[in-house]
């Protein structure tokens, strides 16, 4: 019986303990949490970890300064190893950012190298990382153009990992080719979130007010704080061809160094702390 058998594995312990043996419990080691299977819907899912348990694509394209090749997840984590040995004493560009969500919406530089963000430091050897993580790191001209002409953003939630980039003026997470104000942007003066109609949005779980105004660099981040996970809702605004950036004026305005990017054409206010939360187990922004 079930009483029978906990007896015998106590006399065991004891008798183990008076010969001075000791046994040390295994830490049970937490199952990976893949967040898609949790908040499914996202029209992007970018990231350089496994969003989805069925996802069986790459993560990214890396060029090399000769050849791209398409890395992609070990233990649902990036396989920086494969990156490494592609790139060795080169440095290593994102050429593919790859979306997870099963749209097809990946995000690609296929254009002028300078304006490729970069994954792989080829003079240190080491792929970038921000807080013990790999980060597509924006240089000073870097952004991702969407691959496809995408026109659902009306009503949407995006959620972000990010870092400061390297733009002069500021950096965008996301915008339109072709628009010159682009909303969801960082900057050192009065930029507009975006074009029309309102703007939520959170910095480390909390809630940013004001919050429909414009973001400045001291609002994303500070001496203390660097990686910031940050979400914000907007609706009544449509864009065609989105990008992470300002593809006309790149220098000025680049992407964010970026470790996930998620938009839902939905409102997720109401999971919107749920889903911060479980981005930071991962990441551990805050």
């Amino acid at each position: 019986t079930l009483n029978e058998l906990k007896a015998i594995a106590l006399r065991s312990r004891d008798r183990m303990a008076l010969r001075g043996i000791t046994i040390e419990a295994t830490p049970a080691v937490a199952p990976f949490s893949f967040l898609l299977d949790d908040y499914s819907g996202a029209d992007i899912a970018l990231s350089l970890r496994k969003l989805d348990s069925t996802y069986t694509g790459p993560a990214i394209g890396v060029y090399n300064g000769s050849t791209s090749i398409d890395i992609g997840f070990v233990d649902n984590e990036l396989d920086t190893a494969a990156i490494a040995a592609h790139c060795g004493s080169n440095d290593g560009l994102i050429t593919t950012w790859y979306d997870q969500s099963g749209n097809g919406n990946d995000m690609i530089q296929l254009g002028t190298p300078i304006r490729n963000p970069q994954i792989y430091d080829g003079a240190t050897g080491q792929v970038e990382m921000e807080n013990g993580k790999p980060i597509i790191k924006a240089l000073l001209a870097s952004n991702l153009d969407g691959l496809n002409t995408y026109t659902g953003v009306s009503d949407a939630t995006i959620f972000a990992t990010i870092a400061p980039g390297a733009g002069s003026a500021g950096e965008i997470l996301l915008g339109d080719t072709s628009d010159a104000y682009n909303f969801v942007a960082q900057n050192s003066g009065a930029i507009p979130t975006k074009n029309s109609g309102t703007a939520t949005w959170r910095i480390n779980n909390t809630d940013l007010v004001p919050s429909a105004s414009f973001m400045t660099r001291a609002d994303m981040h500070n001496a203390t704080r660097s990686q910031t996970i940050v979400t914000t809702h907007f609706d009544s605004t449509v864009y065609d061809t989105i990008t992470m950036g300002y593809d006309p004026n790149p220098g000025a305005y680049t992407m964010f160094s970026t470790q996930e990017f998620i938009l839902f054409n939905s409102d997720k206010t109401s999971d919107e702390s749920a889903i911060e939360l479980e981005m930071n187990d991962y990441y551990s922004a805050f």
